[in-house]
């Protein structure tokens, strides 16, 4: 399984996940002895460890598994490193528990392609299976669906076998995507013609798939990809790196300090990722690719057995417990797509664990969606730890609910509260309907992949959707579907003392000129206003999103709003200033001393004594775990956790009281075995007693991201009241970090212009504190020591090397030209042209 998250262009935007899967065969020391005399190689085997000694290396973040480089695992990459001399590896794209994919430079072609290279004892049938998938009969393709499930079956565009370290890996090249759906659904929601076209696709191609006699083994959000929608083949690597920055890279070490062998990188790649959010999505870029073949098998010709589900194990479908010796079917896949339908419109999945064990699942699985077939509720050996003799829960609040209480819950609420557009009555009875139907217990009820294209969801409120996108028609993916040139939109954009000629297809939306200003500026959709000459001021939410955009062929349109980088840049100048002044203040006592107390009086800051709440709902003790290098840094870490003021305020709102709030031993609490390596984050001991928390990496030298740490906190408080990982426990985990986060907003974020930007409190506070510079000059005034009394003011201004001065002076005009531009929406806001004066109020007067 490939996991892939988000890009929001230029900035990198990385994430944190972990490979879960079977660990390689180990192979043995004799294998390095090829070559060898018969006596050196017994010489050798007579010196050989009982047991090889396989090294272990410091945990990164959001990359594999490093101790799957090994003999039968991953192939070590670097960037800059050339395949089949012709494919310069770019950048990362992702990777999952059989393979990564990578980015890379075709030398050959000048464009850039997908390289997926498999662990070396992958099953090797997947190129097979591409190329039977990639060619039609020769009817497929009059029908307009039947093409589009062929149009999502990925091209290869070549295939090769790399030959490594760790054995043979295979190899295969295609075109670029742009995110899977996971990633682009990560806190947000599609629009529902969106999620009907993406929903019709993704019925398309499974029974496309299924038609032509293959059973994809694992459907899920992961596995469905959206294509790539911008061009990148005019980049060179260099202009690539300049609008997606450097690859990020971490070193690879061992825990012992020993040398690192030649099977395994010298540096770890983070994933570099494309997409955006799924509210951004336009049903013109709703054309998806399934992908992930790995799994894939004919089951005339091959015949695999239930318990070889490779599916997570939330996915698997209930005959893979009940029935493990049963032959796996196409109804398999029909359980996965309804799950994946649902993930598509729902908030979260519909079941879940935290824990590899699959009979947790079974009674969630009556829970939402009725009792089991007969012949397994009989001889369901763990029926009664759950469930009486009548099928009555015994379990008191699951928060698991059947399936139109669940609809309403985590799809409809959810929609309303992102105020995006809701399911109908109607339409509602009829999705549950067909998902109920897909999630059929029994694998001989659920319906055929031709057959849910043939349901009423389909016909009467997702169909006309699919229709209208450009991905319903029948094409061929190599044809040409662009209009001529002469066709094509040329909309003339203004943006303070720049312009630029933007070009769009005669049937874009202003949806989509928004979307090209975000990419082409880098001004995101939220900060933008476009005011028209006689028209309507433009801005999010949009009135009219379906607005075409040959309304506005002629005018000169001006952009207001500002750049990600200016606003950032705003934020940083902001946050260096108060730290500097911060440390100037407390310095000030000094300085008076110096002059002989002719300083500058600072009114003392009157300490308010803590109010009995506030000693009461909180952490009674905070103590660091000894024994570790620098205790001191964990001791501030936890107590920064306690004053946080989100932690503060939710602990009072739930009169929360913890007895002790503590440092966590990070090896201790870290497993590895066959199914990977996991780490336990945080543990709540008897509802809040003790409260421990992983605060460091595994190698004890650095510590974890607070936002990270503080999450898990938020987590353990809310096993004070619940101790299963249930539904009702989930929902309250999730309010407490809604409250935390907007609470700490509250008191630590900054609004600058219309943008609103969240800013940890202190987040500074405990990095090393930076070299101040020993003067600087303020409204052209000399400053000695860095400390000056403003200009027109009694205040405390800290001193500023002259650079910052220079870049303060920079930013004050963007604020000037914010200002302005601000003028100018009110005006427009309000009527009047920004030439006119504004005419004074009945109230101004006189």
């Amino acid at each position: 399984m490939i996991s892939l998250r988000i890009l929001s262009q230029p900035c990198r935007i990385r994430t944190r996940f972990c490979w879960s899967g079977n660990n390689a065969r180990i192979g043995g020391a004799l294998s390095l002895c090829k070559g060898l005399s018969s006596s050196a190689r017994a010489a050798i085997a007579s010196q050989e460890p009982p047991h090889e000694y396989r090294p272990k290396y410091r945990w990164i973040d959001g990359t594999e598994d490093l101790e799957r480089y090994t003999v039968g695992g991953y192939h070590p990459v670097m960037i800059g490193d050339v395949f089949n001399e012709r494919y310069q590896i770019v950048d990362k794209l992702g990777w999952g528990g059989y393979s990564t994919v990578w980015i890379t430079r075709d030398l050959q072609r000048d464009t850039y392609v997908a390289l997926k290279i498999g662990v070396a004892e992958s099953r090797g049938e997947e190129t097979s299976v591409l190329k039977i998938l990639s060619n039609p009969q020769s009817d497929m393709l009059l029908d307009p669906v039947t093409s589009s499930g062929w149009n999502a079956i990925p091209r290869l565009l070549d295939e090769f076998t790399i030959h490594g370290p760790n054995g043979e890996h295979r190899s295969y090249t295609t075109a670029l995507a742009e995110a899977n759906l996971m990633s682009v659904l990560a806190g947000s929601m599609f629009r529902l013609e969106v999620a009907r076209a993406l929903s019709v696709k993704l019925v398309s191609a499974i029974a496309y798939m299924h038609g032509r006699g293959y059973i994809h083994g694992d459907i899920h959000l992961g596995n469905v990809m959206l294509r790539l929608t911008s061009h990148l083949d005019q980049l060179s690597v260099a202009q690539f790196y300049e609008k997606y920055k450097e690859p990020e890279t971490d070193l690879v070490s061992r825990f012992d300090g020993g040398p690192l062998p030649p099977n395994v990188p010298k540096k770890v790649v983070h994933p570099l990722y494309l997409g955006k959010t799924a509210v951004k999505v336009s049903l013109e870029e709703t054309n998806l690719l399934l992908v992930d073949f790995g799994e894939a098998f004919a089951p005339k010709s091959i015949t695999r057995p239930c318990e070889d589900c490779r599916s997570h194990v939330d996915a698997r479908p209930p005959e893979t417990y009940f029935e493990p010796s049963l032959p796996l079917s196409f109804s398999a896949d029909i359980w996965c797509l309804g799950l994946t339908i649902w993930n598509i419109f729902s908030i979260r999945p519909l079941f879940g664990t935290i824990f590899y064990d699959f009979s947790a699942i079974i009674p969630q699985h009556v829970e939402v969606l009725g009792p089991l077939p007969d012949r397994w509720w009989s001889r369901w050996d763990e029926r009664s730890k759950y469930f009486d003799d009548k099928g009555n829960s015994i379990q008191g609040k699951t928060g698991f609910a059947p399936l139109d209480e669940t609809f309403d819950e985590t799809v409809q609420k959810y929609r309303k509260e992102q105020e995006l557009d809701l399911f109908s009555d109607e339409e509602k009875t009829a999705f549950v309907h067909l998902v109920r139907r897909l999630l059929s217990q029994d694998p001989q009820l659920r319906p055929s992949a031709a057959e849910v294209l043939k349901s009423d969801w389909v016909v009467n409120y997702a169909m006309k959707d699919f229709e209208r996108c450009h991905g319903g028609r029948s094409h061929s993916p190599d044809a040409s579907e662009a209009e001529s040139e002469s066709d094509w939109i040329t909309l003339n954009i203004s943006h303070r003392q720049a312009t630029c000629d933007l070009q769009f297809p005669p049937d874009a939306t202003v949806v989509q000129l928004f979307e090209e200003l975000e990419a082409t500026l880098n001004i995101p959709v939220a900060n933008q206003k476009i005011l028209v000459p006689k028209g309507p001021l433009l801005k999010v939410p949009l009135k009219n999103p379906d607005m075409a955009l040959a309304e506005l062929q002629g005018k000169t349109l001006k952009l207001l709003g500002s750049a990600s980088s200016d606003v950032q840049a705003v934020q940083r100048m902001c946050e260096r200033v108060e730290r500097v002044e911060q440390v100037k203040q407390r310095r000030v006592g000094g300085f008076s001393q110096l002059f002989g107390g002719q300083g500058v009086k600072v009114r003392p800051h009157k300490k308010q004594p803590p109010r009995a709440d506030e000693t009461q709902y909180t952490f009674l003790q905070v103590q660091p775990l000894q024994g570790l290098p620098r205790p001191e840094r964990s001791l501030a870490l936890l107590m920064r956790l306690k004053a946080d003021p989100g932690i503060k305020a939710t602990m009072k709102k739930r009169k929360y009281t913890v007895a002790l709030l503590t440092e966590m031993e990070p090896l201790a609490n870290t497993q590895s075995t066959h199914e990977g390596t996991s780490r336990i984050l945080g543990l709540n001991r008897n509802k809040g007693e003790v409260i421990e928390l992983r605060l460091r990496t595994d190698a004890h030298d650095g510590y974890r991201d607070y936002k990270t740490i503080r999450k898990t906190l938020c987590h353990e408080l809310a096993h004070n009241i619940h101790s299963d990982h249930d539904r009702a426990f989930w929902d309250l985990c999730h309010t407490i970090e809604r409250e935390v986060d907007a609470a700490d907003w509250k008191t630590g974020g900054r609004t600058i212009g219309e943008t609103s930007r969240y800013v940890v409190s202190g987040q500074e506070a405990y990095e090393e504190e930076e070299e101040e510079d020993g003067g600087g000059w303020t409204g052209g005034e000399f400053v000695l020591g860095g400390v000056a009394v403003a200009a027109g003011g009694g205040g405390i201004t800290a001193g500023l090397s002259r650079r910052e001065v220079l870049a303060q002076a920079a930013l004050e005009r963007q604020r000037n030209e914010t200002q302005e531009e601000a003028k100018a929406v009110e005006a427009a806001e309000k009527g009047w042209r920004p030439c006119q004066k504004q005419q004074p109020s009945d109230e101004s007067q006189e």
